[in-house]
């Protein structure tokens, strides 16, 4: 790698999946996130499927989300003890961008995550991320503000 040379990690065709998309927090930056321009194409939450917020249509399973909406990314805002299974299963469907934005996640977990990203490939920011942002382009998270 060249000194001074950054990875472009997201760029505005990235399409994105919000797993606890229908908490207060995460539905609080979904609308940050599309009003900024990012592509949110799905949400997930298991039994709150069939609802939408702002917009976006909610699905049990991440697995059903991807079948109607194919994505690259997902950000991860569910509660510590859901994260490694919500990471999971998003690795699991060839999700290959993972930003968890959830704190006080077991660092068991943590380890657990970061060695199946490596496996399969994925990058993982987080957890306890504001997320990314690449300016005037695409945000996956709280960073930028609103």
């Amino acid at each position: 790698m060249e000194v001074g040379a950054v990875s472009i990690l997201a760029d505005e065709e990235i399409r994105v999946i919000v797993q606890g998309i229908t908490g207060r927090e995460a539905a609080s930056f979904t609308k940050d996130m599309l009003d900024y321009g990012t592509k949110v194409m799905a949400g997930v939450t298991p039994g709150k499927g069939g609802q939408e917020v702002h917009g976006v249509p909610v699905f049990d399973t991440v697995k059903e989300a991807l079948r109607e909406y194919p994505s690259q990314a997902s950000v991860i805002s569910v509660p510590p003890p859901m994260v490694l299974e919500a990471a999971l299963e998003a690795m699991h469907n060839a999700i290959s961008l993972l930003v968890i934005v959830t704190e006080r996640v077991p660092r068991r977990d943590v380890i657990q995550i970061l060695e199946i990203a490596s496996d399969c490939g994925a990058r993982v920011i987080g957890p306890n991320t504001l997320g990314l942002i690449s300016p005037h382009k695409v945000k996956l998270g709280m960073a930028g503000g609103p």
